[in-house]
């Protein structure tokens, strides 16, 4: 079997034959040549026969690694004179327009931007991250299903964060395939919006059940007049149980008058309940404004066991998350019954108690 043979069926290119293999160092390049006599523009698809000219040079594509070898597929090409667009460079069959990787290396690449992170795609394929996002968009363009919105009937929307800060991506994807059939940037009823004027209203009445978070937007968006005005919402149980589960600490609290509202914020780190986003103030906490001054303050030390608030201070008893394996931090003293006691703490008026028995 013959070189150009083997490296025909190698790479299995449409349309072409191979004239010649040169191998060198780090590469091993591949002439090939086109088996249609019809020239093809490149925007508008007009074929003919006559050609305008011959390029001088040749023309070269990237091609999949072969081994540790780069492979380039180079042609010498043909010019059309297309009467809408004119003189133009004939199209290839195995490349799209304006690229030069076929479509091969360009397939492989987008697949690995879906599947692979950023770093190990450029080492692996050996292109930059600029050049992965040209692939991409000239794979979606002439590669995303124009059916991809038919027969949707079970859908799911959410959004994700695709770069430092808040910039959101709102991804629309069919429960039955499981892939995504729409994306927009943005997380607010706009965006969904926009997904419900492409699908139309004969679809989007189609949509028996949606699936989203608890968030208003999406839940808004969908319940406009002409959107899924008939499909059920089913909100999806992450948000579902951690709403759950804060209602039920807050019921709890209340129901056994164990800390008051304020109290119960400062110690999970929220605002207060007035709406005055400001935390609520603590007896000998410097402002926030000297804690950012000096680097902040340390990690505040959970005492193994409940403590009770004096009765100067609003609401009663509160236990906190015991802590018995770690050890108190330095410049702490013992408090009742030998049991370590925070400074601050004592300096309010807490003290230590035992557990008591059910």
């Amino acid at each position: 079997m013959r070189v150009t043979t083997a490296f025909k069926r190698l790479m299995d290119l449409p349309g072409v034959t191979v004239a010649d293999v040169d191998f060198q160092p780090a590469r091993v390049v591949v002439t090939v040549k086109l088996s249609s006599r019809k020239l093809h523009c490149t925007e508008c698809g007009f074929t003919t026969k006559a050609r305008y000219d011959t390029r001088p040079v040749f023309s070269s594509w990237r091609h999949l690694d072969l081994g540790r070898w780069r492979l380039e597929v180079r042609a010498n090409l043909r010019r059309i004179n297309c009467p809408v667009h004119g003189v133009r460079t004939e199209s290839v069959p195995f490349a799209r327009s304006g690229s030069r990787f076929t479509r091969d290396f360009e397939d492989l690449a987008a697949w690995l931007a879906t599947s692979t992170d950023k770093t190990a795609l450029c080492r692996l394929v050996r292109i930059d991250w600029d050049t992965t996002g040209r692939i991409i968009e000239r794979v979606m363009a002439t590669g995303l299903d124009p059916k991809r919105l038919d027969n949707l009937f079970v859908c799911g929307a959410d959004e994700v964060s695709w770069r430092k800060g808040h910039s959101y991506l709102t991804l629309v994807s069919n429960n039955d395939t499981g892939k995504f059939v729409w994306g927009k940037e943005g997380k607010d009823t706009a965006t969904l919006d926009c997904f419900f004027a492409e699908l139309g209203e004969e679809r989007s009445a189609a949509i028996t059940a949606m699936s989203m978070d608890m968030g208003p937007a999406f839940e808004k968006s969908a319940r406009k007049p002409g959107h899924a005005t008939k499909a059920v919402i089913c909100f999806d149980p992450f948000h579902v149980v951690q709403a759950g589960t804060q209602a039920s600490v807050l019921l709890y609290s209340a129901k056994e008058n164990l800390v008051s509202m304020p109290v119960l914020c400062e110690l999970r780190g929220r605002h207060s309940a007035n709406g005055s986003g400001e935390a609520p103030a603590i007896a000998g906490r410097r402002p926030k404004a000297q804690r950012r001054k000096s680097g902040g303050h340390a990690k505040r030390w959970i005492p193994p066991l409940p403590i009770t608030a004096s009765p100067g201070r609003a609401g009663g008893p509160f236990p906190l998350q015991e802590n018995a394996r770690r050890g108190p931090p330095a410049g702490l003293e013992r408090g009742e019954e030998g049991r370590h006691v925070p400074a601050r703490q004592r300096a309010e008026g807490l003290s230590v108690r035992p557990l008591e028995e059910p």
